[in-house]
């Protein structure tokens, strides 16, 4: 009998227990769900009555999960060791990678003391001065005798005779005098034995059509005393530049000449010893301006007037010379100084070629 009576009273204890299990999880249910009420701040909630082994046990809390921030080293840092600052890519612009991979200036901003420090840079080695190029050249006895030659051959004795400047530029290709000024200066009473004071590279006419062909007509010229401008625009090449502009005295039918020597400027400077012109006859800025201000000081004078070509329609550029009525030469004020522009390709010296060979 108290068998029975004791399972009887089991039973009832264990319905009481399921009934009041049932009506609090019912109670946590509709209080916001179980997974809201299990832990608040830390303290247990709806246990009351429980036994042990069924009581809600307390959870450590759950501290808020911040966005992670990218980071420039290592996800954890040891322990005593401070933090890496990470880096923020400008607002409303998306961070490279590469920033942080490679080294850019906001990661290399960013440095950890306790990393080895990065090496020195190296010590800059200052550059050599670039040595500037030359538009000028030797004096070689070969290449003076050989222009003296072409002058010689080009000019007539009783022509010479008049002037005391002799400009000599080859135009041709090539050749030991290819795109060369040299300039003699001798007097006027032994123009057989002038003295070379000059060398210098020039470009003369790229010989080619161009809307006109571009050439720079050979022959032998005087200066317009006229026409010497410090400061000159062309008109037919869109305003370029010609500074130390010295005109030729050269007629074309009704026209004055548009050829004059003149400074390269720097970029047509780089091509001087080729052809490159539109027809002048170009100079390296500084000889340019030597130039002009040796001609204007040193050799104005009386000189002989060059005749006009009727049926070629331009100034002679033989060196023939006009003369009056009575048959005299005819004279003018200008400059003492005559340009010969020389199409030869000049080859060394006979001699000279059985030498090398």
């Amino acid at each position: 009998m108290r068998r029975g009576q004791g399972g009887a009273r089991g039973r009832a204890a264990r319905g009481r227990h399921s009934a009041r299990t049932a009506a609090g999880w019912a109670a946590l249910a509709g209080a916001g769900g179980l997974a809201t009420i299990l832990v608040i701040g830390g303290a247990q909630a709806g246990s009351e009555g429980l036994p042990a082994r069924h009581a809600v046990q307390p959870m450590a809390p759950i501290a808020d999960d911040p966005v992670r921030e990218p980071r420039i080293h290592r996800a954890v840092e040891p322990e005593g060791r401070p933090q890496a600052i990470p880096v923020h890519a400008p607002e409303g612009d998306l961070a490279d990678p590469a920033d942080v991979v490679t080294g850019s200036p906001a990661a290399s901003a960013v440095t950890d003391p306790a990393d080895p420090a990065d090496p020195a840079p190296a010590e800059a080695v200052p550059a050599e001065p670039e040595t500037p190029p030359r538009y000028d050249l030797d004096i070689d006895p070969e290449a003076v005798t050989r222009a003296w030659e072409r002058v010689d051959a080009m000019a007539p004795a009783e022509l010479r005779a008049h002037f005391e400047l002799f400009l000599y530029v080859n135009k041709a290709p090539e050749g030991i005098l290819s795109q060369q000024m040299i300039v003699f200066e001798g007097e006027q009473v032994v123009p057989d034995a002038p003295v070379a004071a000059r060398r210098w590279l020039v470009s003369t006419g790229r010989e080619r059509h161009e809307g006109y062909f571009t050439t720079t007509p050979a022959g032998l010229y005087q200066l317009d005393p006229h026409r010497f401008r410090e400061r000159h625009y062309s008109s037919r090449w869109n305003g370029v530049a010609m500074p130390w502009a010295m005109f030729f005295d050269y007629g074309y039918r009704d026209q004055r000449s548009g050829l004059a020597i003149h400074a390269a400027n720097a970029s047509t400077a780089k091509r001087l010893g080729t052809r490159d012109s539109g027809g002048c006859i170009r100079l390296a800025p500084a000889f340019a301006e030597e130039l002009f201000t040796w001609i204007r000081r040193d050799f104005a004078g009386r000189v002989p007037v060059f005749a006009f070509d009727e049926s070629a329609g331009h100034t002679d550029r033989t060196g023939r010379l006009a003369r009056d009525e009575a048959g005299a030469l005819v004279f003018k004020d200008g400059y003492k100084v005559l340009l010969i522009v020389d199409p030869e390709a000049v080859a060394p010296a006979p001699d000279r070629l059985a030498a090398s060979e």
